[in-house]
């Protein structure tokens, strides 16, 4: 009778409310479908039992995770014991929806939502003398734990306890997780990819995509991945077993088309490339298909998930080399959908579903007509804008897809957030509409992956909470209820930083923070001096408050206190940049104004702003490091710290060294020109274009030459002759890889290649793509026993488009903005953006 009453009231009362209709509000991530309030509370004490009637196998893992969480959140040892036997009270049950009382005693409410068709399902009751929890399955019994875990409180004597209620809860999407970028920098350590999946499974998202690219151990090429921080196949053994124990399926991506540049720079995998320099690979080239067998034949013994993720996004250079030919005669579109159909047929022959990315098939649309039916497309989308036009594509054409928002953390110190709260509400909101199987949130380590991933915890259980329950999605609610998890407090404080340190993420990139402050401004930001000033006072006066804040903070926080650590260092480097911009100004104000000719006063102001950007930028480097390796293996580390923090520090000590010339130059810019064909028009559209040429320069030695060193950049590939004997070659493109960045210039040692008399420099030179004409940037410094003399790229050289007509070239004298080489210390310029 008493069960009867209760099942009455409960259905009474629960049908009367809703998850936005709530005595009290709930603080569960994600918000659960439907939770109803409850009079009392059961307490937690020593006698506190844990009773398995179903899930018994996993009673160990679920009393070792309650009591792990319980110390992580409260700092407090709480020991449950399993029991056999039921106890009559004070006791937390595990069983079926099916069968049991409690599943007699709901029956109305899981026929209601359908609770036994759900696979992740679970209904969670909490009374003043018991907790069920039931579920179809494991996982959906784990789910129900982790709710239950969010929900419990402290009182004043440090005694654990939980307010009644009865949650309901299954997800609107099947498939959710993340996407993580490993392949452009940052790689984690082992123990934090563990912290990663169970982190996921604690906010009930069950798929984790590593992205790959080379940074992955494949027996089949021994050479992909050295010194890259590659994975190890038994460190993936071990995340996969260890996935499967907390729910959390493993799915590779990875890349088998574009984004090859890591690999394709590299002389062994030269063959497989589009043309010299290209990002992808080669679809007219048998070599290439047998490169993706082997590498998904392995990977698919070494992940069991059924899915197997291509990759495919980006390939913009295909049908620019060696298809070239193929394109023309079937078009770009069928040549990427032909490859699309040899890989998913390789990925089928070895068991798997393949995923791809959708940009270039919406790009080309016609590809949609081609796909085969059986690929998942997951559909990326970063901005904030109408994804209607795209997602209905996909249900007009009957595709498969996974809808694939963004933390929007890529290029910034700090990732946007009021940008990825719109992208990944608005667009996880109308892919369900569209009928989208699953979502994966993004996250991308561009440019030397130098922005701390630990940031991106936010989006990403944004991301949990909108693809659990994405039309109950409150961003305000949802954001008390992360600061008050993920801190132990939602203090207002908290939102203060975030919303401070967001701003930075919307107002300027890792290429305007890095960017030489000696060259040419930054089209980016209207450089005016009222302007200039203004932007740098308001990014240092918020990196200051900022900063402020987080002292408070450190007070008050009682969870993940070490993360402050990364929210200071990102307020730090805000208030460093807006000094940067301040000072640069200042010194290029002062030496405009008197031509240089500065006194000895005006010399010193300029050496102490620079010594004081240079002392801070050591220092920044420095916890940089460390910050780093608390989480991340040490390997590419070191391109951050040579191509950001050292090139930015030696542009400070050379304004130092300019202070000593009797007329101070300010422009660090590059002096020696591009040079092109006179025919080349470069870049514009709907004109003549020269994409193969050769330049020479005659130099006649008299002397012994003792140093002769070329610096060389490439518009986009250039091979070195000195008389006649190939010294080297520069390739590579534009590209989010800081590893190909950092070998787009190029220095040469040709020393004891030259010989009395008169040498032949030839450079042949050759660029693909749409628009785009050959050309070079030449510095050649060359010193003898008697002289020392710096040839630069200009009319000086000739140039032909078929090796037999020589002819002056065109000068551009900013076709890239980059910074002078320095042959002493072997620092190459750097293209800036």
């Amino acid at each position: 009778m008493k069960l009867i009453l209760s099942f009455l009231l409960i259905t009474l009362f629960f049908s009367q409310s809703t998850s936005g209709e709530q005595m009290k509000q709930c603080k569960i991530i994600p918000e659960p479908q439907k939770v109803m309030w409850a009079d009392g509370k059961f307490c937690f004490d020593k006698s506190t039992k844990l009773y398995f009637e179903e899930f018994e196998d996993r009673s160990e893992f679920f009393q070792e995770e309650f009591q792990n969480q319980i110390k992580e959140k409260f700092l407090i040892d709480f020991k449950l014991k399993v029991t056999k036997q039921k106890p009559s009270k004070n006791f937390i049950y595990f069983g079926s929806l099916s069968t049991n009382e409690f599943a007699w005693q709901f029956k109305e409410i899981i026929r209601e939502h359908n609770l036994l068709e759900r696979e992740e399902a679970y209904l969670l009751s909490i009374e003043n003398s018991r907790i069920a929890i039931l579920a179809n399955n494991p996982k959906g019994a784990f789910y129900g734990l982790m709710s239950l875990i969010q929900l419990i409180q402290v009182d004043e004597k440090n005694r654990l306890f939980v307010d009644g209620c009865l949650i309901v809860d299954y997800p609107a999407y099947e498939m959710r997780g993340i996407s993580d970028d490993i392949a452009r920098g940052q790689v984690s350590t082992l123990d934090d990819f563990k912290k990663i999946i169970r982190t996921l499974a604690k906010y009930k998202m069950n798929t984790y995509q590593i992205y790959f690219e080379d940074a992955i151990e494949l027996r089949s090429f021994p050479d992909i991945g050295l010194n890259r921080g590659r994975v190890t196949k038994d460190e993936i053994k071990e995340l996969v077993k260890y996935g499967e124990k907390y729910f959390v399926e493993i799915i590779p991506i990875f890349q088998t088309l574009g984004h090859w540049e890591n690999l394709l720079i590299q002389p062994n995998y030269y063959h497989l490339a589009e043309f010299p320099g290209a990002a992808s690979l080669d679809v007219t080239n048998e070599k290439t298909y047998e490169f993706i067998e082997k590498c998904v034949a392995e990977l698919s013994a070494l992940f069991p998930s059924k899915y197997f993720h291509a990759g495919l996004d980006e390939s913009w250079d295909v049908g620019f080399g060696n298809s070239r030919e193929i394109t023309k005669k079937i078009g770009i579109a069928a040549v990427h959908a032909n490859h699309y159909k040899r890989v998913n047929e390789i990925v089928k022959k070895y068991g798997k579903k393949m995923m791809m990315y959708g940009d270039i098939i919406h790009h080309h649309p016609e590809i949609f007509e081609m796909l085969p039916k059986d690929i998942i497309v997951v559909d990326w989308r970063y901005g904030v804008n109408d994804y209607e036009p795209f997602v209905k594509k996909y249900k007009d054409y009957n595709q498969p897809f996974i809808c694939s928002p963004s933390v929007t953390n890529y290029n910034r110190i700090f990732p946007h957030i009021t940008n990825s709260l719109l992208n990944i509400k608005n667009f996880v909101q109308i892919s369900k509409q569209f009928g989208s199987i699953g979502f994966i949130n993004s996250n991308w380590g561009d440019n030397g992956g130098e922005n701390f991933r630990e940031f991106n915890w936010f989006g990403y259980l944004f991301g949990a909470e909108c693809s659990w329950n994405p039309e109950n999605v409150d961003v305000y609610k949802f954001k008390e209820k992360f600061y008050r998890e993920f801190y132990g407090t939602d203090s207002p404080l908290i939102d203060a930083v975030y919303s401070l340190l967001s701003d930075f993420g919307a107002s300027f990139t890792q290429y305007d923070f890095w960017r030489n402050p000696f060259i040419q401004w930054n089209n980016t930001i209207n450089y005016q001096e009222q302007n200039i000033l203004l932007f740098s006072e308001t990014i240092k006066s918020k990196g200051l408050t900022a900063l402020s804040l987080i002292d408070n903070l450190k007070k008050i926080v009682t969870r993940n206190k070490s993360h402050l650590d990364y929210l200071e260092f990102a307020a730090r480097q805000a208030v460093w940049y807006g000094d940067k911009l301040n000072y640069a100004f200042e010194i290029k104000k002062l030496i405009d104004r008197k031509n240089g000719y500065l006194t000895k006063e005006e010399r010193e102001f300029i050496s102490q702003k620079c010594d004081d950007m240079i002392e801070r930028l050591k220092q920044l480097r420095s916890d940089y490091r460390k910050l780093w390796l608390r989480t991340n293996r040490e390997d590419n580390l070191h391109l951050i710290e040579k191509e950001k923090y050292d090139r930015q520090i030696f542009a400070w000590e050379r304004m130092k060294d300019a202070l000593k010339q009797e007329i101070v130059e300010y422009d660090q810019t590059i002096k020696s020109k591009w040079i092109y064909h006179p025919d080349a028009n470069p870049y514009e559209k709907d004109k003549p274009q020269v994409e193969s040429a050769i330049f020479i320069r005659d130099l006649i030695v008299k002397d012994k030459v003792t140093s002769a060193v070329v610096h060389l950049m490439a518009d986009s590939y250039a091979e070195l002759y000195v008389n006649d004997k190939l010294i080297g070659d520069v390739r590579g493109r534009r590209t989010l890889s800081l590893l190909v960045e950092s070998q787009r210039s190029k220095f040469f040692d040709i020393t004891d290649f030259f010989k009395p008399g008169v040498n032949t420099i030839k450079i042949i030179v050759k660029n693909f793509g749409e628009n785009v004409s050959a050309g070079i940037n030449v510095q050649i410094d060359l010193k003898t026993t008697t002289s020392h003399h710096r040839i630069y790229s200009d009319e000086s050289f000739k140039v032909s488009s078929d090796g037999k007509t020589f002819v002056e070239p065109k000068l551009i004298t900013v076709r890239f903005i980059s910074s002078e080489p320095d042959f002493e210390r072997k620092i190459t310029s750097w293209y800036e953006r």
